[in-house]
């Protein structure tokens, strides 16, 4: 099977850079912002976008 990839597609960013830029720029916004432009602007899902709030909250960090 050379050449071919199985598992996850891989993005832009790794799940740790993505949470890491993810709270850089919640921190900065000083509107509300919809779940599907997040996940729009991350080029990830909804589902994949909660996960990684889901994580900001695990590590202390207020997301509403």
């Amino acid at each position: 099977m050379s050449g071919s990839r199985i598992g996850r597609r891989h993005g832009a960013y790794s799940q740790t850079e993505r949470v890491l830029e993810l709270s850089a720029r919640l921190s900065a916004r000083r509107v509300p912002v919809r779940l599907v432009e997040l996940a729009a602007e991350f080029e990830v899902s909804v589902k994949q976008l909660r996960r990684d709030l889901a994580v900001l909250g695990t590590a202390g960090h207020v997301v509403e």
